[in-house]
């Protein structure tokens, strides 16, 4: 983050500062990490859409950095 921000670039954690994104980062990847080493079978199914979604939110947070930089 230090060197991005130092030469002006403008990743989404210099955007939205590494509290956020660490916070971003742990809620959602790591609850999902535990219910896939936890769980087996049907169960998770469920996790599949959790997966998505935490695909979905890292992708519109790239986006969103990435229109940020254009303007």
């Amino acid at each position: 983050m230090d060197d991005d921000k130092a030469v002006g670039k403008r990743t989404t954690v210099v955007i939205f500062g590494r509290k956020v994104m660490g916070t971003v980062y742990l809620l959602l990847h790591i609850r999902t990490w535990r219910r896939l080493i936890t769980n087996t079978g049907a169960v998770l199914n469920p996790v599949l859409g959790i997966t998505a979604r935490n695909l979905l939110m890292f992708s519109l947070m790239l986006l969103f950095t990435l229109v940020i930089d254009t303007l």
